[in-house]
């Protein structure tokens, strides 16, 4: 029904907005599953699975899905071609604009999870940096296979089948303590089980 009745940049959308979701979501799932495991393994631990954490992490993702949604159209409307010269140009310009995709994903979570904007803002600070240099060793080289060889339409989704390792990743260090801006203590964080006990990205 939506086929009929959407404009096909719409079902685009939907669809990037949707895999960025699920993909977060099941990265979220993957390092909760391995977390708890690992704890129960070593103490015995009764914590358990945090449906609502996930959930709160695919809203981050969708925020992203459709960010990268336009970002992509922008950057084939722009710079067309596939010459080496474009692709370095659109590689660059995708990996300078992480920092914003890593702001939006930080500020919904942050939106979702409660919290204030100072914990927002020293949680961006302390953790945007740390996956924006990962980000940058993985992203960079496959971004020229991306925009090299696959469609418009299959970007956003070459790019969340790749998102899901590192998702896993994301939703780790997300999930890790924050610390205060004074270097003095965490920051507590609801609704996120061992939480805590994790190494600080």
């Amino acid at each position: 029904m939506l086929s009929r009745v959407a404009k096909p940049w719409v079902r685009r959308l939907l669809a990037d907005c949707c895999i960025s979701s699920g993909m977060l979501a099941a990265g979220d799932v993957i390092q909760q599953s391995y977390t708890l495991t690992q704890r129960q393994s070593t103490d015995q631990s009764t914590a358990s699975y945090d449906s609502a954490r996930t959930v709160k992490m695919a809203a981050a993702g969708a925020s992203v899905g459709i960010y990268c949604h336009f970002l992509y159209r922008c950057l084939d409307r722009v710079l067309p071609g596939r010459d080496v010269r474009t692709l370095t140009k659109k590689v660059l310009l995708d990996n300078l604009s992480a920092p914003l995709q890593f702001a939006i994903f930080f500020g919904v979570l942050s939106r979702v999870e409660g919290r204030s904007f100072r914990e927002y803002f020293q949680e961006l600070r302390h953790k945007g940096l740390h996956l924006y240099l990962a980000s940058s060793c993985i992203y960079a080289p496959a971004q020229f296979i991306n925009f090299r060889f696959l469609r418009p339409q299959f970007r956003v989704l070459y790019v969340s089948v790749l998102n899901l390792c590192f998702d896993t990743y994301t939703s780790y260090v997300a999930h890790t303590t924050t610390y205060q801006h004074n270097g003095h203590g965490p920051l507590e964080t609801p609704d996120t089980p061992a939480r805590n006990d994790l190494i600080d990205g």
